[in-house]
């Protein structure tokens, strides 16, 4: 097929796109944040960031042309509130949400939808897929934290997740409407996500260091 050809079809397939999910298959990541490779946090920002931002720019000036059209950004909960352990994965998402922000106010002049997903703990296969990627490199700063570390990408899997057919239902029907919401979050610890955006920041850092860092370390050292 001559070239031309193909780029014509591909251009025609655009004119068709009404709704664009992206990011829905985004890359974690578990480890101590400085001992994550660059490699690694370049990957993932790649994935999670910049392949939204490409997505962006190859569908929107199509969907402007007919004045319609709904993006779907899928953040999650860790850019409104991040963990000790995931600090590059949260990054990503944080930033995914910022740009998410910013598309819909700069997607108003074209009646372009923007929704951004910020899920919860979701039934998924995230811990078995992250847990052989966990770095703590024997002479890390964290090695006493790696059992831990583990704790925390398992535990969520493990204290009732939100069933995976029941957030998508949820998801597509609000999608769907003529006029999506803006933001939608749900999920087991959707909702501590907000109130925690409400209390006073340091507070909540402590405590979540003290739930997942430091706590459990020392509790475990008692046993011994």
């Amino acid at each position: 097929m001559p070239p031309l050809v193909g780029q014509r079809r591909w251009t025609a397939l655009l004119r068709t796109i009404s709704i664009v999910s992206r990011n829905n298959a985004g890359i974690g990541n578990s480890s101590p944040l400085i001992d994550v490779e660059m490699e690694e946090v370049t990957r993932i920002f790649d994935t999670n960031v910049f392949a939204a931002i490409r997505t962006a720019k190859v569908v929107i000036p199509h969907m402007a042309s007919r004045k319609c059209g709904t993006i779907v950004n899928v953040g999650s909960v860790a850019g409104i509130m991040p963990s000790p352990w995931g600090g590059i994965y949260a990054a990503s998402k944080a930033a995914l949400h910022s740009l998410t922000d910013s598309l819909y106010m700069e997607c108003k002049p074209f009646n372009i939808n923007v929704v951004l997903l910020a899920p919860g703990a979701v039934r998924s296969n995230i811990a078995t897929n992250q847990a052989p990627h966990i770095n703590v490199p024997p002479d890390s700063l964290y090695k006493g934290y790696y059992d831990h570390i583990l704790d925390r990408l398992t535990r969520v899997q493990e204290n009732n997740p939100m069933p995976t057919e029941v957030y998508a239902s949820k998801t597509v029907n609000a999608v769907l409407r003529t006029r999506p919401p803006r933001y939608m979050s749900l999920g087991k610890m959707a909702g501590w996500a907000k109130v925690f955006s409400w209390l006073p920041r340091g507070w909540v850092l402590n405590m979540i260091w003290s739930q997942l860092g430091e706590g459990p370390r020392r509790a475990a050292l008692k046993t011994q």
